[in-house]
């Protein structure tokens, strides 16, 4: 019985706190030289299906074996807005910048510019930019053009005709119906530990 509960438990966790993909760019045909770039770039949420929560972002960069975005690139931290930054404000500046800034990430851990649980609405653009260079993001020239750059840490944002490749990374949030499926089973879970303990 005990293993039970801890089965439904772990179910009803895993299904309301699993992260995944929420929209990326991949396939890459070369990747920036420049790292004295400042990158930033714009993603779309999904039109359909559920809303997200986002709990991280990333570029991707070359992974040194011929890849071009293969491994996570990142510096600094990431500020997240729902309105384009182009033109209005450079990366020395993008901290006192509040215009349609929606969230600020965590340091770059290595992996992630980490996000404490943004909301994100559906079919809506986004645009994410790093305070920090020094490394190297995948890019193409694939329509629609996503990416953002500033020149030096005094120079505006201004939009380049290039894909930058990137990872936003989030966890679903379930619909009414999804939701109550999974609180059931929260709750089943909570009743049979509840029964065991009054039985012992």
């Amino acid at each position: 019985m005990k293993n039970i509960t801890i089965t439904l438990l772990a179910l009803a966790a895993a299904c309301l706190a699993r992260a995944e993909t929420i929209v990326s760019t991949t396939g890459a045909i070369s990747s920036s030289l420049n790292t004295s770039s400042y990158f930033g770039l714009q993603f779309t949420t999904p039109a359909e299906g559920d809303a997200y929560v986002l709990t991280g972002f990333r570029f991707l960069g070359p992974d040194g074996e011929g890849a071009f975005d293969n491994t996570p690139a990142g510096a600094g931290t990431a500020y997240l807005f729902s309105s384009s930054p182009h033109n209005a404000v450079s990366p020395s500046g993008v901290s006192g910048y509040t215009t349609g800034l929606v969230a600020v990430s965590g340091v770059w851990d290595g992996s992630q510019y980490a996000f404490a649980n943004v909301p994100l609405d559906v079919g809506s653009t986004y645009y994410v930019v790093s305070d920090t260079n020094g490394f190297s993001v995948g890019h193409s020239f694939a329509i629609p053009n996503n990416a953002l750059y500033a020149t030096g840490p005094g120079n505006n944002y201004v939009n380049q005709l290039q894909t930058l490749s990137f990872e936003a990374i989030g966890t679903a949030i379930p619909e009414p119906a999804s939701a109550a499926v999974l609180l059931g089973i929260g709750g089943l879970a909570a009743a049979v530990s509840r029964r065991r303990r009054v039985r012992g």
